[in-house]
């Protein structure tokens, strides 16, 4: 797909740059994939994460 720099709707960032949608182009398997590696993290990604949640607090 070409990018035509007048037709800014063509085309969405997923840093929102030109669009506000980060969902936009991704695909029903992409989700699918996500989904598995969220409900099977690994030890490291665990203590990263319990890591990560006590510097926000």
């Amino acid at each position: 797909m070409m990018l035509n720099d007048k037709d800014e709707s063509s085309f969405n960032s997923p840093l929102g740059v030109r669009g506000s949608n980060i969902f936009y182009g991704a695909l029903p398997i992409h989700f699918e994939l996500a989904k598995k590696l969220r409900d099977n993290q690994t030890d490291a990604e665990n203590i990263s994460l319990g890591e990560f949640t006590k510097i926000r607090h």
